[in-house]
């Protein structure tokens, strides 16, 4: 696996590209499109080979999720959030640890900086799970997702001191 973390501007228009193709096939995003994908602090892909099969970003920030999960005192203190987290779903690619290794790229390019994410909250959703063992905690109430219509889960990392 090769994986290319780094900011928009460094990444090719073809590569935007090949990442909205893949956002869109993730299904979890309103309203995809290369604007989103530029406003992001760091773009991360996955790639097999030449063929991309991943994706991540430390993305722009919506501060909504905390209203929504009903802990609006603490959004001043998050200025970043990990997302559009997307490994085809193909079975040679599961569990091999490449969605992990892809947000520990990402975080570390904010290192010592308060995350937040947001995920379905459902057993079968791994990345739950995935934020659990990147040391995230998930707080306050879940909330119903615009997007989805599903019940989502916010999650908060603080940075170490």
């Amino acid at each position: 696996m090769k994986y290319k973390v780094d900011v928009p501007e460094n990444f090719e228009d073809e590569q935007l590209n090949l990442y909205l193709n893949l956002l869109i096939k993730q299904g979890q995003v309103a309203n995809p499109n290369i604007e989103k994908i530029k406003s992001c602090s760091f773009l991360g892909m996955v790639y097999d080979n030449d063929r991309p099969i991943g994706i991540g970003a430390i993305k722009q920030v919506y501060k909504t999720p905390f209203a929504k999960a009903e802990i609006p005192e603490l959004a001043d203190e998050y200025d970043f959030e990990l997302g559009y987290i997307y490994i085809v779903n193909e079975e040679r690619y599961r569990g091999k640890g490449i969605a992990k290794d892809l947000c520990n790229r990402l975080l570390e390019k904010i290192s010592g900086k308060n995350i937040f994410a947001t995920t379905e909250e459902n057993d079968e959703n791994s990345m739950k799970f995935l934020l659990q063992k990147l040391g995230f905690a998930k707080k306050g109430k879940a909330y119903t997702g615009a997007k989805t219509g599903k019940l989502i889960g916010l999650y908060l990392r603080t940075a170490k001191i």
